[in-house]
């Protein structure tokens, strides 16, 4: 997940206005799609899910039946400011050393969980559900999906 002075310092960079849009970025639970160009194409985050059943308070990740296809439905806006390989030097190991990128190349779709265990991790596990069902929805196409656990940063 990218922290708040991350993503100042992305706005900042390229001259962005602060406005939603940003600040969709650095919600705690979220899907990222992005296409083998490294382009954004699905967007799923946890103040755009809503709750799902009456009565229960688990988000309803699956709204208009977004994930009924692959690549599903976006619910989240659509927005240029964080191409993968921005996303990317945002994701650390635990030992803080960039990931390794290695092959990435080769696949067709790149989806990144950002999660935790601490803030509603009902949420998060069903998010991890729907997005693996989802991926097996792509036939013939390489899915790489990528889990960024932000517990460090709340």
């Amino acid at each position: 997940m990218l922290s708040f002075t991350d993503l100042e310092n992305l706005r900042q960079e390229f001259n962005l206005p602060r406005e939603k849009t940003i600040q969709n970025h650095y919600q705690p639970i979220q899907a990222t799609y992005y296409d083998k160009t490294g382009r954004l194409i699905s967007f799923h985050i946890n103040c755009y899910a809503g709750l799902g059943v009456k009565g229960k308070n688990d988000l309803n990740w699956n709204q208009q039946n977004a994930f009924a296809s692959f690549v599903p439905n976006s619910i989240a806006p659509l927005d240029t400011i964080l191409p993968l390989t921005k996303h990317l030097q945002f994701i650390k190991t635990f030992d803080n050393k960039p990931i390794d990128t290695t092959g990435f190349s080769a696949v067709d779709y790149t989806i990144i969980i950002h999660w935790g265990k601490n803030l509603r991790p009902k949420d998060c596990r069903n998010l991890f559900k729907i997005v693996k069902e989802n991926s097996l929805l792509a036939k013939g196409k390489n899915v790489n999906i990528l889990y960024a656990n932000n517990d460090n940063l709340w």
